[in-house]
């Protein structure tokens, strides 16, 4: 009642915003039970957030988030990280190219390489695990989200790729603290700056910023190597492909600027039987600063040298 004595009228209710621990369902489907608040374990910016809004019923329309964008979006965790395999990197690339929402989420990325590679063992030690219970949960919602609309799941190469990302969402939270201490801590030191936020894709799926591709080989070890390299605002990014590696190699990239700084981009192994291994990273130096790419073995063994 409003002081006149007549009803007011009600006021209209605040929209929905879709939540919960892994990204939302199939598009086109109908309620259900409720997300419980993830507030508990703290939300994973990008890889396990919501999509976003989806138009209509089923709808594609301009603006839609679709079950595509879905799965791909669950996939850019070990896509940025050089984990992903190379058929399902394929499938990513080829949404990617006319995806401008996607590229966005990739890019949000970018940095996460770059902070993992200044994680040591002995830092992982003293952080502070996820709760025991979030992976279970993560895996039981990620079962839910991929059943069919009539109860039927999909099949077993699409379920299989929530396990290891719903892993992966357990290390992220377990990093999580630890790579904002590493920000801080870089920007304590002298001569030393912290990588801002990394920024948005371009707007157009039909704007695609050119790579810069440089190629080194070992005639030694018979390593053949190159990288492609993106200038962005906030330093360069960077994609690693090599060949002629041992399998279960472990190898390690840094970068070298021209004034003698050094960037660790990251560490990976090779799991294939073809010797060939790819990473993906981003250091913060601009590309006018580079002098050299560094990729050696973990026992500091030189693997290979690409010259800029």
């Amino acid at each position: 009642m409003d002081g006149r004595g007549g009803p007011r009228a009600a006021e209209p209710d605040a929209p929905g915003r879709p939540r919960g621990d892994l990204l939302p369902g199939t598009v086109g489907r109908g309620g259900g039970r409720g997300a419980r608040d993830p507030a508990r374990h703290r939300e994973v910016p990008h890889v396990l957030r919501a999509a976003g809004a989806q138009t209509g019923i089923g709808g594609e329309g301009a603006g839609a988030v679709t079950e595509q964008c879905a799965d791909v979006r669950a996939a850019l965790g070990v896509y940025v990280v050089g984990a992903i395999d190379p058929a399902e990197r394929a499938r990513v690339d080829a949404h990617l190219a006319g995806c401008p929402a996607c590229r966005d989420e990739l890019a949000a990325l970018a940095g996460l390489p770059a902070l993992l590679g200044r994680v040591d063992e002995e830092q992982l030690t003293r952080v502070a695990g996820p709760p025991p219970e979030l992976l279970d949960a993560l895996l039981a919602r990620a079962a839910e989200r991929r059943r069919g609309p009539f109860g039927g799941r999909w099949p077993g190469a699409r379920a299989r790729r929530w396990a290891p990302v719903a892993a992966a969402a357990c290390l992220t939270l377990a990093v999580g603290g630890l790579a904002g201490g590493l920000i801080a801590a870089a920007g304590d030191g002298p001569g030393t700056a912290a990588a801002p936020p990394a920024t948005s894709a371009p707007p157009s799926p039909t704007r695609v910023t050119p790579a810069e591709r440089i190629e080194a080989a070992n005639d030694a070890t018979g390593v053949h190597g190159y990288v492609l390299l993106h200038e962005r605002k906030w330093g360069t990014e960077v994609e690693l492909h090599l060949s002629g590696l041992e399998r279960g190699a472990r190898c390690r990239l840094q970068v070298i600027a021209r004034d003698g700084r050094r960037d660790a981009l990251g560490s990976w192994y090779v799991p294939y039987d073809d010797g060939y291994g790819e990473y993906r990273g981003s250091t913060m130096f601009p590309r006018g600063e580079l002098s050299t790419f560094e990729i050696v073995g973990l026992d500091g063994e030189a693997v290979l040298t690409i010259p800029m």
